[in-house]
């Protein structure tokens, strides 16, 4: 992951708001669309990292090369650019049509591509990295402006208009480099004396003299300039705000990294006791049902009980299950690390892990020689498509055979799917297995029914579930 040479302060622009939701928090979202359903556009739109403490906001992209904006190109460059720009939009187009007729109604899908079709300034915002389009600041207007004024194909249609010289390069000689001040300052004519060693130790700041060639400004009458100091004690009490929020962030981090992933590993422990007991109940001719409720087995001539509507509860995959799963899938035991993601639906739920250098393991294949490998991709049934391998009891599993980079591991699962009308909607409990030197650590999760947005399909952006660390 590269960044690009741009910083955007948030005081000059307004972001797109997405029903009540900013769209840079659907980028994620977003992404894996396009990269299923439109690949030449999965590298257009620039990775937005918010920081909200200082109010700025940088860009990353996974396209490699050196980067060069759009506004330091020749008119024959910005012509072949045009002529990409508007491929893009027809894609772009399709896309949106094909979501719009999927969506039954609910919008949130293709009200986030036409709001990501928007910025400032395109030839300020866009970038030739290498031989792609990388396009900052998407879904952005200059503060005060209107939409219109900020659509990106329009900007495309308008005439090219001659770009001032850019703020890093100078007067004269060639260009410095980005974000470089020039090495030299411009050489000043012939007829004007140069400064010697003792005028600049005694001025090390000289004021600038006008040219020979110039004629005197005119005199301007002195106007008295009141200025106003603001009272800075509301800025104090924003940063003292801003400190308390921290710090019941770093709280509530420490307490979910500990409190949370302490009762998900009892809680499996628990289940697999139980489990184990059932059996050897099994094997000495007892019902499960005196085991687990310690009530005895109902009549087989009385009447059925009626059903409880009483919530099914999570269903843990023990380590057991696990390690059956795997020798179906025929995973390797013996890897370095193994991140194994199990859950007992027909849902389609994405197993992924983000690397210490920000690199992504998932369905789509890592850059880094260091990257995990995703072994098995389950219950993957793409929209609009009769799928018919999809298992009750499927298993995802990311693993390491060689070499690991240094550093922190995140593991973050993700709901694509559930693949059954949105009618039918209910929770998908899901277990996480780690087992790194031989050690496995089980972490329990779900997903509930009012956290799935649904559109086409009825999806859960993936969410951090606990994190490792390779010495």
């Amino acid at each position: 992951m590269a960044r690009l040479p741009l910083v955007t302060h948030r005081r000059d622009i307004d972001v797109c708001i997405i029903y009540g939701q900013s769209i840079f928090e659907l980028y994620q979202q977003i992404q894996n669309l396009l990269q299923r359903e439109a690949p030449d556009l999965a590298s257009f739109f620039a990775e937005p990292l918010v920081n909200a403490v200082r109010g700025e906001v940088t860009w990353n992209t996974r396209a490699s090369g050196i980067p060069r904006l759009a506004a330091d190109l020749s008119p024959e460059q910005w012509s072949q650019i045009n002529q990409r720009l508007m491929r893009y939009r027809e894609s772009m187009s399709q896309l949106i049509s094909k979501l719009e007729r999927a969506s039954r109604g609910n919008a949130t899908g293709p009200e986030t591509l036409r709001g990501m079709l928007m910025t400032p300034d395109l030839r300020q915002s866009l970038f030739l990295v290498g031989d792609e389009l990388v396009l900052t600041q998407w879904g952005c207007k200059k503060y005060g402006s209107d939409a219109q004024s900020a659509d990106l194909f329009e900007q495309i249609e308008r005439p090219l208009q001659p770009a001032a010289p850019p703020s890093h390069t100078s007067a004269e000689g060639p260009p410095a480099p980005l974000g470089l001040p020039p090495l030299l300052p411009p050489s000043p004519p012939s007829d004007i004396p140069a400064s010697t060693p003792t005028s600049a130790a005694r001025d090390p700041l000289p004021s600038p003299q006008p040219w020979p060639s110039e004629p005197p400004p005119p005199e301007v009458e002195p106007t008295t300039i009141v200025v106003k100091h603001p009272n800075p004690l509301w800025r104090w009490l924003v940063l003292l705000l801003l400190l308390i929020l921290l710090v019941i962030g770093i709280l509530w981090k420490y307490w979910q990294s500990h409190d949370w992933g302490s009762e998900a590993r009892l809680r499996a422990e628990v289940a697999e006791l139980l489990q184990q007991v059932e059996k050897k109940a099994l094997g000495c001719g007892l019902q499960p049902s005196v085991i687990q409720d310690g009530t005895p087995p109902r009549d087989p001539a009385s009447p059925a009980a009626p059903l409880s509507e009483a919530p099914v509860p999570p269903v843990s995959v023990t380590n057991e299950d696990f390690r059956e799963r795997q020798n179906e899938n025929r995973i390797n035991p013996n890897s370095k690390v193994n991140v194994s993601l199990a859950w007992n639906d027909r849902a389609d739920l994405d197993l992924l892990v983000k690397q210490p250098d920000g690199q992504l393991v998932y369905f789509k294949p890592c850059d880094s020689a260091t990257c995990g490998t995703l072994d098995i991709d389950a219950n993957r049934c793409p929209p609009s498509t009769a799928c018919s391998d999809l298992r009750e009891r499927p298993l995802e599993n990311i693993s390491w055979r060689g070499e690991m980079q240094r550093g922190r591991y995140q593991v973050l699962v993700g709901l694509w799917s559930i693949n059954r009308p949105a009618t039918e909607i209910r929770p998908v409990p899901f277990t996480v297995q780690v087992t790194k030197d031989g050690k496995s650590t089980a972490y329990q999760g779900e997903f509930r029914s009012e956290d799935m947005a649904c559109t086409d399909l009825c999806y859960v952006a993936p969410r951090r579930i606990t994190e490792f660390t390779i010495e």
